[in-house]
């Protein structure tokens, strides 16, 4: 439902019917953890890391096959996760670097230039 967009720099929708941009689900997600015990963000950024790591891991087996849509929609799907996790750093007044505990940043630098 929600593409990363360069134009924009942000994840927006991918069909014009949609009623939904990228920084309001990630606003309202950090509204909604905010409200918790900090634990919860912390436990948020780790299944977020786990999904990434996973992600890669399966782009990487997918990327030595011959199915070339297969391949740019796992290579999509890790772009956009990375770019939720940078704008929910953003929001919610995380550094950064506290994605690093849950994702290596060589494996981030990585990510960022998938196609």
């Amino acid at each position: 439902k929600l593409a990363y967009n360069p134009k924009l720099g942000s994840l927006s929708k991918v069909k014009e019917g949609y009623p939904v941009d990228g920084w309001p689900i990630i606003v309202g997600i950090s509204t909604l953890l905010k409200q918790f015990h900090p634990s919860y963000a912390k436990s948020f950024m780790a299944y977020v890391g786990q999904f990434v790591r996973v992600s890669v891991q399966a782009y990487t087996g997918i990327s030595q096959g011959k199915n070339e849509n297969v391949t740019r929609l796992a290579g999509e799907l890790i772009k956009n996760s990375m770019v939720l996790v940078e704008q929910f750093c953003d929001i919610s007044g995380l550094a950064r670097s506290a994605f690093f505990e849950h994702v290596p940043q060589y494996l981030i630098e990585m990510c960022s230039n998938l196609p």
